[in-house]
């Protein structure tokens, strides 16, 4: 009894396999399409005012930008948090110490992220400069 249901869910499983995996791998794709997408996409940013995609390197310092910016919101969050704790601590040393430490290790963390900003700014900068004007550095 149990070899047979062994050999009904095998056999289920080969199907669903086969038909998810290997009609797809036995077809040649048709790649003319993608032009038209690409064509489209294009025509759809200038109409809703995106325009056209930005550089590269627009691109990664706007990833930066970001993630900065959420290290930078998650030093508000924990600065609120370690308040809320020393407010909260009763007069307990202890707690008032750890909420202390972790608005310093906070304040720290700032300093780090405004440091990586900063660093990273003047790298991009001075990297699109170098880009514009090749005697950049002479």
């Amino acid at each position: 009894m149990r070899s047979k249901k062994y050999i009904i869910s095998l056999l289920i499983i080969s199907i669903i396999f086969s038909v998810l995996f290997l009609n797809s791998a036995l077809a040649e794709e048709d790649t003319s399409h993608i032009k038209d997408i690409a064509e489209k996409s294009l025509k759809f940013r200038e109409t809703a005012g995106y325009g056209v995609p930005e550089h590269p390197q627009a691109v990664v310092i706007s990833i930066i930008d970001i993630v900065l910016g959420l290290l930078g919101l998650g030093f508000l969050v924990l600065i609120i948090i370690s308040g809320i704790q020393w407010m909260t601590s009763g007069g307990n040393e202890e707690k008032i110490d750890k909420a202390r430490k972790n608005i310093i290790n906070a304040t720290i963390g700032l300093g780090i992220i405004l440091a990586a900003w900063v660093i990273s700014n003047f790298i991009f900068e001075n990297i699109q400069k170098a880009a514009e004007d090749p005697y950049f550095w002479l």
